[in-house]
């Protein structure tokens, strides 16, 4: 999350939200209070609700709020954002270990945890070339790279 963040900062997003230093701090460690809040309390759900039901409906909720950082246009709407992106990330992470865990023995686990946890990495290091490209694409209504030129103004 932390190297998405940066790209977006890079690529604009502290000038066009107009976000000091301190206001993109904030807006980071405003992501960590549910994350952290709801990751145990998540986890009982898990068990009530199934984890074939709940971790698909925790992973499009997930990604619905992801979508809507696209549409953020102020600092408190990104606060709010990075809200809801916590407390839906919060319990994804021991939900997938939990739901390793119901079909692999203890030996074979190691292995699918170490896989998932080498997911991470290979992320960070592919995101920052896929944040590139897609910074790149210009339509009428969206400048890939943020701005506060007007479309029309930009080469």
């Amino acid at each position: 999350m932390k190297s998405n963040s940066r790209t977006a900062r890079i690529d604009g997003l502290a000038t066009q939200l107009k976000l000091d230093g301190t206001k993109f701090n904030v807006a980071l460690a405003i992501f960590y209070v549910p994350y952290i809040c709801v990751d145990v309390p998540s986890n009982w759900v898990l068990k009530y609700f199934k984890a074939g039901y709940y971790l698909p409906a925790l992973l499009g909720s997930w990604g619905l709020v992801s979508l809507c950082t696209g549409f953020v246009t102020s600092f408190h709407g990104l606060l709010v954002v990075r809200f809801f992106l916590g407390l839906c990330e919060g319990g994804m992470l021991g939900g997938m270990i939990l739901y390793l865990s119901m079909f692999y023995r203890r030996h074979q686990l190691l292995y699918r945890i170490g896989l998932f946890y080498c997911a991470a990495p290979l992320s960070g290091a592919f995101g920052g070339l896929l944040a590139t490209g897609l910074s790149k694409i210009k339509t009428q209504h969206y400048a890939g790279k943020l701005s506060t030129i007007p479309y029309s103004m930009q080469d």
